[in-house]
């Protein structure tokens, strides 16, 4: 942790990002993350039999396009900057999908029909992400403080974050919960903190509020917003990590969520 500053911030709003900052994966290799996650896409198949959309020859058929769609839509997200939802990809594929009788197909493309297959999608690897031990001492203080709290993250589901806040009954200390794929632009896009920030009522006073990530996206965002940045550590690098730029240094780095209460007044 960085020596602490001589004058405490006194913060309107604290943005949080989700992942490895609130919330931790265990043992999180790539590999294990892939395989936890197609566990909820072969429940998805199944499920698709089940009601009469697929046959058994099918089903193996769906689960190769959509792995194939998530790679080819993750690299465009790379490059773009845009989220493609889960949900779209599986839309995309199924209308792509030769052979499916039509009048089955359709009661599968309506939005609630595709964020129900979402939610089945992400339900194993959403029970595998838990949060930090102090995590939720931290957000009461903060809440109590009456500072404004907010989650801001880069995900294909927006329900996921919802639901997991809830299942670990945290959802009721946020102020706004923002998602990449329910505002349609990945951090760092600058438009998707603007946004989060508008959502908190905070526009007019982006420097007294304060971004809280493990990575590049969230410094480069929150400096570009004109926000303080802290960059809290990580015990390990994604494949192909972007490094953070001097430009874009965070203003000050903590090695766990509760850092935090060392540099705001409360």
């Amino acid at each position: 942790m960085d020596n602490l500053i001589k004058t405490k911030i006194k913060p309107e709003g604290i943005i949080f990002d989700f992942g490895f900052t609130l919330f931790h994966f265990e043992n999180p290799a790539l590999e294990r993350y892939r395989e936890i996650e197609y566990q909820g896409l072969n429940l998805v198949a199944e499920f698709l039999k089940s009601e009469g959309l697929f046959n058994d020859n099918q089903i193996g058929t769906f689960v190769e396009n959509v792995k194939k769609q998530k790679r080819k839509f993750r690299q465009l997200s790379i490059k773009t900057k845009l989220e493609y939802p889960t949900a779209k990809i599986l839309e995309f594929v199924l209308k792509n999908m030769k052979n499916l009788e039509p009048s089955i197909l359709k009661k599968f493309l309506t939005t609630e029909i595709l964020n129900k297959l979402s939610d089945k999608y992400h339900s194993f690897s959403d029970d595998a992400w838990i949060p930090f031990s102090d995590t939720k001492q931290t957000l009461i203080t903060l809440f109590d403080a009456k500072i404004k709290i907010a989650v801001l993250s880069n995900t294909r589901h927006n329900n996921s974050i919802i639901n997991m806040l809830k299942k670990h009954h945290l959802f009721d200390y946020f102020n706004v919960i923002i998602t990449s794929a329910g505002f349609g632009k990945r951090k760092p896009n600058i438009e998707i903190f603007q946004h989060t920030l508008e959502k908190l009522g905070l526009s007019h006073c982006p420097k007294s509020c304060l971004m809280i990530g493990d990575e590049a996206a969230d410094m480069i965002g929150g400096k570009k917003a004109k926000l303080n940045t802290f960059l809290i550590k990580r015990s390990f690098k994604f494949p192909f990590e972007q490094d953070i730029l001097p430009k874009y240094k965070p203003d000050f780095r903590i090695n766990k969520i509760s850092d935090i209460l060392n540099y705001i007044q409360i």
